[in-house]
């Protein structure tokens, strides 16, 4: 897929960290960094659309999150 290039300034050790897990994930540097990228604004729009949702029905129960909790432990 052909893609739009950027230039990016960052910290020295952000921009090593980031080789380093590009490198260990074998994915070329531009490809990791987009993965992340998508995955950070998937995340944002999911939170936005919780919250709209929690605007339009009210906020989930403190026992319902908490079974989904259980159910589905974070990591």
């Amino acid at each position: 897929m052909a893609g739009t290039k950027l230039s990016v300034s960052m910290d020295r050790q952000l921009a090593k960290q980031i080789r380093r897990e590009a490198r260990a994930s074998r994915l070329k540097m531009s490809s990791w960094i987009t993965e992340v990228l998508r995955e950070h604004l998937r995340q944002k729009e999911a939170k936005n659309l919780l919250a709209d949702l929690d605007t339009e029905l009210g906020a989930v129960l403190d026992e319902h999150a908490a079974k989904v909790k259980k159910q589905w432990p974070e990591d």
